[in-house]
């Protein structure tokens, strides 16, 4: 009687164990979650940050290159032709080689950094 005491004790304990393990398994993700996602928030405000400001710095120097251009070819009409011609043309280079500029690299880079955040 003893044994089988024993037994139901020692099963009892793994039980209990097991339900702490798993506990601290399922507390040890969320907090790995909560990791990610506020680095991927602070992340994505500097970048939204950064971006504002230089569109902002953008907008004001094409302006000037084209009120520059107009200048020069006697009509500022003429002028953000130009500008606007030029950046029609960047968008459309831009969109004939996206996959290989930018997503292939962007995939890349989220492989890498998942694979370097769960090797630590």
């Amino acid at each position: 009687m003893e044994t089988k005491d024993s037994l139901q004790d020692n099963v009892e304990d793994l039980v209990s164990h097991v339900t702490d393990y798993l506990d601290t398994q399922r507390k040890l993700l969320a907090l790995n979650v909560v990791e990610k996602s506020s680095a991927a928030a602070s992340a994505t405000v500097s970048a939204v940050v950064l971006l504002l400001f230089g569109t902002v710095g953008l907008l004001f120097l094409n302006i000037a290159l084209a009120l520059f251009l107009g200048k020069i070819f006697g009509d500022m009409m003429l002028g953000f032709l130009a500008v606007g011609g030029f950046y029609l043309l960047l968008g459309l280079v831009f969109f004939a080689n996206r996959k290989a500029w930018v997503e292939d690299k962007i995939a890349g880079r989220i492989i890498n950094k998942y694979f370097e955040d769960n090797e630590n």
